[in-house]
């Protein structure tokens, strides 16, 4: 067991050994593939540990990751400890989100199939339910295309991070943020719920689907955080 240890971790004071860490990143990755959330070699996560991150390494299987496999590299310098592998190709997105975002600790970026197809309509997904207003917000951006793996994508994520924890990306996939892995899995699993909720509504053919109105999700949120019913 590594003595490193990291004293902020999945919501908890106590410290905790960055093998640890590592092995629940291992479990969360996993899970991105074994529920379709990804597929072949898409997608990546990273966790911050002070001013450096664990990020998962280039050209793997979601669910092939060992706890040796996960990169370290530096938020400050974005240069990478040494390690056999080289880190994700979206090492960009990671850091510029952590650097505009001191509070998130995990970041899981994933290829949900009916996140996608909506996004190539144009069509944002609703903050549907009783969990999304809550864990997702009032809104889920979609973020117009840029290059993947290109600085001209990880800034754009990096400017709407600072005021959503959820943002699809046009013809991309997903990102999620979260203060804990199990924090920004769920918001994973969630949307692409949501999104395939949107897809069957849709495919029914009667119209434009009636969406929960601000006002709706004002007093949702009204009951659920102060048991305040409207007048």
């Amino acid at each position: 067991m590594t003595s490193e240890i990291v004293h902020e971790y999945s919501g908890s004071s106590k410290a905790v050994a960055v093998d640890d860490i590592r092995t629940e990143l291992c479990d969360y990755s996993a899970r991105l593939k074994q529920r379709g959330l990804t597929s072949a070699t898409g997608g990546n996560v990273s966790y911050r540990v002070g001013d450096d991150m664990w990020i998962s390494p280039t050209g793997c299987v979601m669910d092939e990751i060992e706890i040796e496999d996960w990169v370290k590299v530096s938020l400050i310098t974005g240069e990478q400890y040494p390690h056999k592998s080289r880190p994700s190709s979206e090492l960009v997105l990671h850091r510029e989100i952590f650097l505009a975002r001191p509070d998130v600790l995990s970041i899981m970026h994933s290829h949900p199939p009916h996140v996608i197809a909506l996004s190539l309509l144009g069509i944002e997904i609703k903050p549907l339910g009783s969990e999304a207003p809550i864990s997702l917000g009032d809104r889920i951006p979609l973020i117009p295309y840029e290059i993947p793996t290109s600085p001209l994508l990880g800034h754009a994520v990096a400017r709407y991070a600072k005021e959503f924890n959820v943002m699809v990306l046009e013809n991309h996939g997903l990102v999620t943020l979260g203060k804990t892995n199990r924090e920004a899995y769920n918001r994973t699993e969630l949307i692409e719920e949501i999104a395939k909720i949107m897809t069957i509504a849709y495919s029914l053919g009667k119209g434009e689907p009636r969406w929960p109105s601000q006002k709706d999700l004002d007093e949702y949120k009204d009951w659920y955080f102060h048991k305040k019913l409207p007048k």
